[in-house]
């Protein structure tokens, strides 16, 4: 866990009671491995948004909100790595 784990569930459980505030949709918080771990799932993996190509670049901190201009490559890019992680698995 984290150091400020205690804090990082605080701010989720705040942004959890804002949307369900919307139209009711209680949405569950935790990691992402304590979210989605059944006992039919071995692995859970989280991929993250690509880097910039210039960390000068104005969206060099992408934070939630990928650029238009990225998301064909962000999705050639995340169907390769997908597609070769799958592979021993679907060739199995």
């Amino acid at each position: 866990m984290p150091d400020d784990h205690i804090e990082l569930k605080n701010k989720a459980t705040i942004g959890s009671k804002a949307l369900k505030r919307v139209n009711g949709t209680l949405y569950k918080i935790g990691s992402a491995a304590n979210l989605l771990c059944v006992s039919q799932i071995k692995y859970v993996y989280t991929i993250e948004f690509r880097p910039p190509d210039d960390m000068n670049d104005v969206h060099a901190n992408f934070a939630i909100m990928l650029p238009l201009t990225f998301i064909e490559r962000v999705g050639q890019e995340i169907y390769a790595g997908v597609k070769e992680f799958l592979r021993p698995i679907i060739t199995y």
